[in-house]
């Protein structure tokens, strides 16, 4: 005779996505990021990627640092 019941241990099975959902836009950093990098391999200064990287995440913290003081109190 075949049990038909399922164990108390038995966990449901998971669904998987159908994978119709939309993607996200960029955020502003990772625009930035994609900007910034094909600019630096369109120079081709030579540097490798971890190097570039560096770079634009230096250019990015300036940016951000800019973007923050010009938008306080105003004299």
């Amino acid at each position: 005779m075949v049990n038909t019941e399922t164990s108390p241990n038995a966990q449901p099975k998971k669904k998987r996505s159908s994978g119709g959902s939309k993607k996200k836009g960029l955020n502003a950093y990772h625009k930035f990021m994609s900007e910034e990098l094909a600019s630096l391999k369109a120079r081709d200064i030579g540097e490798d990627h971890k190097a570039r990287m560096a770079i634009i995440s230096k250019k990015w913290k300036e940016a951000k640092a800019d973007a923050s003081n010009s938008s306080g109190s105003s004299p």
